[in-house]
């Protein structure tokens, strides 16, 4: 029996309706416990940091993955910087960036391929390769080779991996990558 006595497509769209009700009523009230919350007190921090450089990234760390499920993007502060959520590993991070690139940088790593095929994507992330997009490829790379890469000095724009990975944080562990057969590097780690 159905339990939409009416239309399916009607029951649809008042369930759309409520759910962006809710959603809407969510980010009021994140924003609002935003400008009561100990947060409020780095803002000052944080628009003088803005306000000095024509770029900015703002790293929020937890270990918390339900952290990075709320809506950051609607703070008001974070309208003029960019924000990523990443793992926290104990190091607090704050890096602006003073001129914006030419090109866009990406790093695309390729890890253990065992019993996978990663040509395709080797060949997508190869065409990319321009005047306006410089790509740093890595084979298999073992720890040292991809930490050099990775925390080169002109940073990078877009971090690419293909491989295999897995994520295992409904036990509390952090997801991990597979460099090559022989080592695999967790999230903290990276």
């Amino acid at each position: 029996m159905d339990k939409c006595p009416i239309s399916r497509d009607l029951c649809f769209q008042e369930e759309a309706e409520s759910a962006n009700t809710t959603a809407d009523d969510f980010k009021r009230i994140f924003q609002a416990w935003l400008k009561r919350s100990k947060l409020s007190e780095i803002v000052d921090q944080l628009r003088s940091l803005i306000a000095q450089t024509t770029a900015l990234q703002i790293l929020v760390q937890s270990q918390n993955y339900q952290i990075w499920q709320l809506p950051w993007h609607e703070w008001s502060i974070f309208q003029d910087a960019e924000v990523s959520l990443t793992f926290q590993t104990g190091q607090s991070v704050i890096r602006s960036v003073a001129e914006p690139r030419s090109a866009l940088r990406i790093l695309a790593v390729f890890g253990s391929p065992e019993g996978i095929n990663l040509d395709q994507d080797y060949q997508e992330i190869e065409r990319l390769g321009s005047q306006a997009v410089e790509v740093k490829f890595l084979s298999q790379p073992n720890r040292r080779e991809f930490y050099e890469a990775l925390w080169n000095e002109q940073g990078w724009d877009i971090f690419f991996f293909a491989g295999h990975s897995t994520t295992l944080i409904e036990r509390g562990q952090a997801g991990v990558i597979q460099l090559n057969l022989d080592e695999v590097l967790t999230i903290p780690e990276i």
